[in-house]
């Protein structure tokens, strides 16, 4: 009891500092998990969890009512791996989109004997017009900043639809 009324007495702002360090490391872990809670990151954490544990990625990613008349749209096709999974499994008939000329170019290559793939080097929006668009590999985008950048067509989906003569599409996917 001597020690302690020693301590408090020569060093009184030490057990305020020691209170208070506390208090403040308490609330930064408490701001840090609210924080972490409300993020997108966290939220999206949480609906991705049943995906990864059902393996999701190649058991329901590919998991659709497709059979080999279904027309399956591919908007944002890359390098085609998603048109070439599909295929595979349903043998049905893809139109994939991809405006940037070297993943175009992948695609054609990849698919130039295929008579079920029709690889389109444009991009499929609400309206025709060209656009600039940042190249940065998967995540390009014309709503981003790069460094490099190309000029690109995007097709309004109806006009297409209507020159095609596609009334009804099985799947879309798209990753744009």
């Amino acid at each position: 009891m001597k020690l302690l009324k020693k301590i408090l007495t020569f060093r009184p702002l030490f057990w305020l500092y020691v209170v208070y360090d506390y208090e403040r490391k308490i609330t930064a872990e408490k701001r840090k998990k609210v924080e972490w809670e409300g993020s997108n990151d966290f939220i999206q954490n949480i609906r991705c969890k049943s995906w990864f544990a059902d393996n999701g990625e190649d058991t329901l990613r590919l998991n659709y009512p497709l059979h080999e008349k279904s027309i399956v749209f591919d908007v944002g096709g890359y390098k085609g791996e998603f048109a070439s999974a599909l295929m595979n499994k349903y043998d049905c008939i893809v139109h994939t989109f991809e405006p940037i000329p070297e993943f175009y170019s992948s695609i054609e290559n990849k698919f130039s004997n295929n008579k079920k793939l029709f690889s389109h080097r444009f991009g499929l929006s609400n309206k025709t017009s060209k656009q600039k668009i940042a190249l940065l590999d998967n995540s390009s985008s014309v709503f981003a900043n790069g460094k490099e950048t190309v000029e690109i067509q995007l097709k309004s989906v109806l006009e297409f639809m209507d020159e095609q003569g596609i009334n009804n599409i099985d799947l879309i996917k798209i990753n744009i």
